[in-house]
Order: structure tokens, then C-alpha cells, then sequence
């Protein structure tokens, strides 16, 4: 499974969400993927990110809980900036705990 864990904004606009950062549970591989990029492999059905989904005309990312502002964010330079949100993706079998 795969989640949506920020977002990558532009280094010349703090508003401008130009990608995701990714990360796929099975693997433990995070990713940064361009938002176009995104929007294509959602329309396309070619991957299922479980807290995002496509709007009705199939152009826009939509979060889930209508929380994409307060996901962490991540520059072109990796430095990344907290907010409130966590993304569980996971718990232990053996002691019934969540994980991030």
C-alpha cells in the first residue's frame, strides 16, 4: 500500500504544491513524485494512494480528510517542515501499536 506522507512545494512559491513524497509500506521506500505526475498515475489507475484521491473532472488532488495544508512539506533542497499531521500506516501484530 502506498500513502502520502507531504507535500514538495516550489523553492519560488510556498503555496505551490509541485509533488508529493510518498511512501510505500511494503517496501518502506519513500519517493518525491511530481504533482502532474501524480494526477496522471491516479487517472491512469496505475497506482492507489489511499489517502488521496482525484476530483470529479479528474485534474485535481484531493486529500482524504481535506487536511493536504497541514501534511509536512519538503523543499527542493529536502529540507522538510513539520505541521500537525501523521499518516499511520501501519501497526505491530505482536503489541497492537501504530506506527508512522
Amino acid at each position: 500500500m502506498i500513502y502520502m506522507v507531504g507535500t514538495c512545494i516550489s523553492s519560488e512559491n510556498e503555496n505551490s504544491i509541485v509533488g508529493f513524497r510518498l511512501v510505500d509500506v511494503t517496501t518502506g521506500k519513500y519517493v518525491d513524485i511530481a504533482y502532474d505526475d501524480v494526477v496522471c498515475a491516479l487517472y491512469t489507475r496505475k497506482i492507489e494512494i489511499e489517502n488521496l484521491y482525484l476530483d470529479i473532472k479528474g485534474e485535481e488532488i484531493i486529500e482524504l480528510g481535506n487536511k493536504l495544508s497541514e501534511y509536512p512539506i519538503a523543499t527542493i533542497d529536502d529540507v522538510e517542515q513539520h505541521n500537525r499531521v501523521m499518516t499511520i500506516i501501519g501497526k505491530c501484530e505482536d503489541t497492537g501499536k501504530q506506527f508512522i
